[in-house]
């Protein structure tokens, strides 16, 4: 009895489905929408498409062909290696970001302390300390305000 239930079943499979109805409509926040059922009234515009019938005898093309268990496994390791460098990219972007962001609070702290006129200790190349005159100050605070441009107001990127 179950042999004779799996034959017809293996059959009715066999004969193929008439084609099916897909609907494509836009629905009333704008997204597009595809189904198999008729669209609600009231949808924005509406297009009934009908799967291709397959001809017999012709050989099916790769988009209707099953894909092979390698194939599929090839294609999923792809999208793995896909989605990992998007992630590493992403990763790096915040990094960057993050750095971009300590840099102009530096960058805007030291324009404060030179713009507030406090004596300011800098170091040399042989790590020893000297004072900021008075005449140096508009040059220091002049470069501390392109600095604070550069890093808290970087140019678009592309």
């Amino acid at each position: 009895m179950s042999r004779i239930l799996l034959i017809l079943c293996l059959l009715a499979l066999a004969a193929g489905a008439p084609a099916q109805k897909m609907y494509k409509w836009v629905d009333k926040d704008g997204n597009v929408q595809y189904t198999d059922t008729p669209p609600p009234p009231g949808a924005k515009t509406e297009k009934t498409m009908t799967a291709p019938k397959p001809v017999p005898g012709q050989p099916k093309t790769a988009a209707t062909k099953p894909k092979s268990v390698a194939e599929q496994d090839a294609e999923f390791r792809k999208r793995q290696v896909e989605e990992a460098e998007a992630r590493a990219k992403q990763d790096k972007t915040a990094a960057q970001d993050e750095q971009a962001k300590a840099q102009c609070i530096t960058a805007k702290s030291n324009l404060t302390q030179l713009e507030s006129g406090v004596r300011v200790a800098k170091y040399d190349a042989n790590g020893e300390r000297y004072f900021l005159e008075d005449e140096d100050r508009p040059k220091a605070i002049e470069e501390a305000r392109r600095a604070v441009d550069s890093w808290c107001n970087p140019p678009p990127t592309k």
